[in-house]
C-alpha cells in the first residue's frame, strides 16, 4: 500500500461519515432500549 492509497481511503471514510451525519440515521434510536435489546448476558463461573 502506498501513501496515496492511505490518503484516498481516509478521504472516502470521511465522505461516508459525513453522509451518515447529514442523514441523521440514528435520530430515532433510543440508546437505552437498543442496549437492552442487543445485550446478551452471560453466565459467570462460580456465581450460582
Amino acid at each position: 500500500m502506498t501513501i496515496n492509497q492511505t490518503k484516498s481511503n481516509g478521504q472516502k471514510m470521511a465522505e461516508a461519515l459525513s453522509k451518515i451525519s447529514k442523514n441523521n440515521i440514528f435520530a430515532n434510536i433510543n440508546p437505552e432500549k437498543w442496549q437492552q435489546e442487543t445485550r446478551q448476558d452471560r453466565l459467570l463461573p462460580n456465581r450460582d
